[in-house]
């Protein structure tokens, strides 16, 4: 009875640890333009619905942001970098090479 207890427990303790992953998961289906910038999660909890004209979310191709209009200026910019994205770099310098 002892060995089918600490089978039952070590189900149950796997269960437990893949539904935890599962829940912190990021999303990583992609329904509209902009929404691999927001993989992370969205820091103001801006929507584009116009109401709030000082967290107005502004999802495009290459970023996505949260635009304050009193200021003018974003409240926070996201952007999903890789190496495609950087392209081929260089230092360009000459010194100890």
């Amino acid at each position: 009875m002892g060995s089918s207890l600490c089978v039952l427990h070590g189900r149950l303790v796997r269960a437990v640890v893949l539904l935890g992953a599962l829940a912190i998961a990021p999303c990583t289906a992609r329904n509209e333009e902009g929404d691999e910038h927001l993989l992370m999660g969205n820091p103001s909890a801006a929507s584009d619905d116009g109401a709030d004209k000082n967290n107005f979310l502004m999802q495009k191709k290459f970023f996505a942001l949260s635009y304050n209009n009193d200021k003018g200026t974003p409240n926070w910019v996201s952007w999903h970098l890789t190496l495609d994205t950087l392209g081929e770099l260089s230092h360009g310098g000459s010194g100890g090479e």
